[in-house]
């Protein structure tokens, strides 16, 4: 099992941000989690197009633009413009446009994913899952760093790798949420392909990002092991 880090731009540190992502990126971390908040489907608000458009170009790294949004249709196209990776809706928020907004996001060339909040059933999925590339599933509620991990959730990852064998699709499944040394064991029990680290498991470690990656990589290779 090859599991991967996206590490979430929101809980970096913002006064050395290009100095950390070279970092994560010479630690192997690639991808960026980059989390857009409007204040209506989240209280919170975060990030617009503008810095990841410098970012990117300043760095080459793969963005995903994580849009917890009301309304997304309203605010498409000016994220289209921005040379994203992928680019990953809420089923929550989406679902009497979603697939206009994924014929849209396909013909920029842009991957699909899509996001589960918590207490959405991965049964929302069923008639979208097979045009998408990811499948995140929240361990937190969305809209703010530091919350406490959900471990109900987790099933929703063994049943999203069923749907995924049976059905012989290639969707990537990654959690987000609270990820870190203490609830990656039990994570790991389950076939996630991706995990987005924030503040606990990643921005905040007091040793830094060098002493944070080794020992969830540490971690993941024992559980491989065993």
């Amino acid at each position: 099992m090859k599991v991967n880090f996206s590490a979430s731009l929101m809980c970096a540190d913002f006064s050395n941000l290009h100095e950390q992502l070279l970092e994560l990126k010479e630690l192997g971390i690639t991808r960026i989690h980059y989390d857009v908040m409007d204040g209506h489907f989240v209280p919170n608000i975060t990030l617009g197009p503008d810095i990841a458009f410098a970012l990117i170009e300043k760095t080459s790294m793969e963005f995903d633009a994580h849009l917890m949004v009301a309304n997304p249709s309203t605010i498409i196209d000016r994220f289209l413009e921005v040379p994203f990776a992928s680019v990953t809706l809420h089923i929550e928020a989406v679902q009497n446009e979603v697939f206009r907004l994924f014929e849209k996001i396909n013909s920029h060339g842009v991957k699909c994913g899509i996001a589960l909040s918590p207490a959405t059933p991965v049964s929302m999925l069923e008639h979208v899952i097979s045009r998408v590339q990811r499948v995140t599933v929240m361990s937190v509620d969305p809209g703010f760093a530091g919350q406490k991990f959900i471990p109900e959730v987790l099933e929703k990852i063994d049943r999203l790798d069923e749907i995924r064998r049976k059905k012989a699709l290639n969707f990537e499944i990654e959690i987000d949420g609270s990820v870190n040394k203490k609830t990656l064991p039990e994570i790991l029990k389950h076939p996630v392909d991706w995990l987005v680290l924030g503040t606990s498991g990643l921005f905040g470690h007091p040793q830094g990002l060098k002493v944070a990656v080794k020992e969830l990589r540490e971690l993941i290779e024992n559980r491989i092991k065993t």
